[in-house]
């Protein structure tokens, strides 16, 4: 939902491209509120378009579109909003039928006046999520909006860069149409002449470097209200055959090929497309330094063979004059300077910054929303019935903890928790296995003021003594991601929290990802490639006769279901979990021959020289086996060798013996236990929220994720959060369930 299709700027643009390349599950459609003069290219392309205008949204107007919007909802399951009328319509809207809205923030805020920033803030309260062009945009919304860092999702544009290959024609018949000779260096930029593109800095600074560089001729593309304006000051200034001003043009890449120089003189920016496009046309760029120009220009890298383009105040004409100057200079060494710039940003946008990557980053964070929400009425009243338990657990758990003190539930004064991963984005990864670095603080703290943290290896200890003398807690982080050191550790200093990080040891020494992750990555991207129906046959001739039949059902309609890549990928690994250890190498090796390998976007694990940093910071480490099976579906002689190994592993490689171990998933069983017991552990830890029966080699833990300590697209709540790991929402989903 946009508010109107009017020009043709980096939003229409963007959600032009999007909209046609999003995979056909998500069914998209445009609804535009305003003027809609470019919504027949969507159409033209496919896309359907909508319109429902709006005249106000704050007056009566705003209350029967709004009531129109929910109709043209009836259906959708997510509706994300483009720009300010939107932002405040849309959440509403979706909220009426059950849909899950989002909103994509594209710029600093600059055209939200005080009156629409207080009201987003209270309509935020239905919003799920919002995607953001930039770290620059997220920083803006959360400070005016309030908007909760962690359901901030950043998303760069992305850009094919095969369309700005490098055309010679295309470069000769622009400069020939325009007049310009060889030895013209021409500085461009393709921007709408509006207010905040800083025209009122470009055109000074174009008439001073025309003065002062003879070959200097400027091409500005572009329209709107300041375009006739801009060209009457130029003609005065008698400079009308130096700097041009054609309008709009459709040929974009054409007429990138005839620049030498990209300049962005704008007073505010999200993530320029226009930038974008310049870098990926080989061009060296200078542009202001707002928003998120930095994060394309990349100042940091230094050096001459890394340098990219210059970044200058924002505002100050002088300084764009200056840097052109210097860029554009006639001089061989300016020109082998450009040349290099160019090559750079030509790889740095076809590298990081690329279309494909986009797209599938958009997929991803509508997939994690819509699974999140679920059916409406179900989110409505789980929301209710959690917000409800907590407020009365918040009430009454000093009173119970006295009576009944807690370990996973009941038993003694022990609480043991289970982290995996610490993100700065919970789109993408497994939303069960992560927390943002922001949420593990609160979380912590909040527990932190009803117990006292303990190192694992002494509530262990202290369990079997009878348990300890006071609320104490324990904080674990299994399978030893890379975060653990880089975000959890510097989290778990603040707050003064010891922990235990149980290391899979075979991934620290080969530096290949844990099995689930590659199957996932594997699946999901076949998935994108053939779609999950097509999968599914491959995928049935894998598992024929290795599955129970109900897992093989349950994964075999999800492919057919056409379920999002991710959870199809999820969903296999669930089935592969349920059979032999033998079997679940095959099927891994089998489904990496047949649909390619890939570590690309995978996360990093500890290498041993991070792990020595942790165990130098304080952090215990322990075991987790080698390869991450599911053992009592393993063989005893394969599970002797995987808890031998890991073990010695540790041992050798950071001089640390590994007092306690974790079940990968959490599974064990009798056998499993003895086995552990033998191997020389002192105790061991689960994934049971179970109540602990004495057995100090299933001390069950709760495992932790981001959603816990929150009601959907509500703030942090410790609270709910406390309910959660103490086991008042237990009844809610079924007492002892295993995460």
């Amino acid at each position: 939902m946009i508010d109107e299709l009017e020009t043709w700027g980096g939003t229409e643009m963007h959600l032009f491209e999007l909209t046609r390349a999003l995979d056909p599950r998500f069914d998209p459609e445009v609804i535009v509120l305003g003027r809609d003069d470019q919504a027949p290219r969507f159409e033209e392309a496919g896309v359907r378009v909508r319109r429902l205008p709006i005249e106000r949204v704050f007056g009566p107007s705003g209350v029967t579109g709004t009531a129109r919007l929910a109709r043209a909802l009836r259906g959708r399951r997510l509706v994300v909003s483009y720009h300010t009328a939107s932002d405040l319509l849309a959440p509403v809207a979706a909220a009426l039928v059950g849909a899950v809205a989002l909103s994509s923030r594209r710029d600093m805020g600059f055209t939200k006046k005080p009156i629409h920033v207080r009201a987003q803030r209270q309509i935020n309260k239905l919003v799920a999520g919002m995607t953001v062009v930039s770290a620059a945009v997220k920083g803006a919304v959360e400070a005016s909006e309030g908007f909760p860092a962690e359901r901030l999702h950043v998303i760069h544009n992305g850009i094919d860069a095969s369309r700005h290959a490098r055309d010679a024609a295309a470069r000769a018949r622009v400069r020939a149409e325009f007049g310009f000779a060889d030895d013209d260096v021409v500085i461009g930029t393709l921007a709408n002449f509006d207010p905040i593109k800083g025209y009122d800095v470009l055109l000074p600074a174009a008439e001073a470097v025309c003065r002062a560089l003879p070959r200097a001729r400027f091409l500005l593309c572009g329209r709107g209200p300041l375009h006739a304006d801009s060209v009457q000051r130029i003609e005065r200034a008698g400079l009308a055959q130096r700097i041009l001003m054609p309008g709009a043009r459709r040929d974009v890449p054409a007429v990138l090929q005839a620049l030498d120089l990209f300049v962005l003189a704008s007073h505010s920016e999200g993530f320029s497309n226009a930038l974008l496009e310049g870098m990926a046309a080989g061009l060296p760029v200078l542009a202001t330094d707002v928003g998120g120009n930095r994060a394309l220009i990349q100042p940091e890298l230094t050096g001459s063979e890394r340098e990219v383009g210059v970044l200058v105040a924002p505002g100050d004409s002088a300084a764009v004059e200056r840097g052109l100057i210097e860029l554009a200079g006639p001089s061989p060494e300016a020109a082998a300077r450009r040349a290099r710039m160019g090559a750079r940003a030509r790889a740095l946008a076809s590298t990081d910054f690329t279309f494909a990557a986009m797209v599938k980053n958009y997929e991803d964070s509508f997939d994690a929303f819509i699974d999140e929400a679920g059916g409406a009425g179900a989110r409505q009243s789980r929301r209710l019935a959690k917000q409800a338990v907590a407020g009365a657990w918040a009430a009454l758990r000093p009173a119970v903890q006295r009576a009944r003190p807690l370990l996973a539930g009941a038993g003694t004064r022990a609480l043991v928790l289970c982290y995996h991963r610490v993100v700065d984005d919970i789109v993408g990864p497994d939303p069960a296995m992560v927390v943002t670095a922001s949420t593990l603080q609160r979380q912590l703290e909040a527990v932190g003021r009803a117990y006292a943290f303990v190192p694992m290896d002494d509530l262990a200890a202290a369990l079997q003594r009878g348990g300890p003398k006071r609320p104490s807690c324990a904080v674990t982080f299994d399978d030893g991601y890379q975060d653990n050191l880089t975000r959890a550790l510097p989290v778990l200093r603040a707050v003064g929290a010891p922990a235990t990080v149980y290391l899979t040891a075979g991934v620290m020494e080969t530096g290949d990802p844990l099995w689930p992750e590659r199957v996932v990555e594997v699946v999901a991207r076949g998935a994108r490639a053939s779609g999950s129906g097509a999968l599914g046959d491959l995928l049935a001739a894998l598992f024929e006769g290795a599955l129970p039949a109900q897992h093989s059902a349950a994964l075999l309609n999800s492919a057919r279901e056409e379920a999002a890549p991710l959870a199809l990928g999820r969903a296999v690994v669930e089935a592969l979990k349920v059979v032999p250890d033998e079997v679940r190498v095959r099927a891994v090796a089998t489904l990496e021959r047949a649909l390619g390998a890939s570590r690309e976007g995978l996360p990093r694990y500890l290498t041993w020289d991070e792990a020595a940093r942790l165990r130098d910071a304080g952090i215990a480490l322990g075991s987790h086996t080698v390869t991450h099976p599911i053992l009592p579906r393993t063989g005893d002689d394969a599970i002797a060798r995987e808890l031998d190994d890991a073990r010695n592993l540790i041992r050798d490689r950071l001089g640390v013996v590994a007092r306690g171990f974790a079940y990968p998933n959490g599974d064990h069983d009798q056998r499993v236990r003895h086995l552990v017991e033998r191997a020389g552990h002192e105790y061991a830890v689960t994934l049971d929220a179970a109540p602990w029966h004495g057995d100090r080699y299933a001390i069950g833990r709760r495992c932790v994720s981001e959603q816990q300590s929150r009601a959907y697209a509500g703030p942090f709540s410790a609270a709910l959060f406390l309910a959660d790991v103490e086991g008042a929402l237990d009844p809610l989903r079924g007492a002892a369930v295993r995460r």
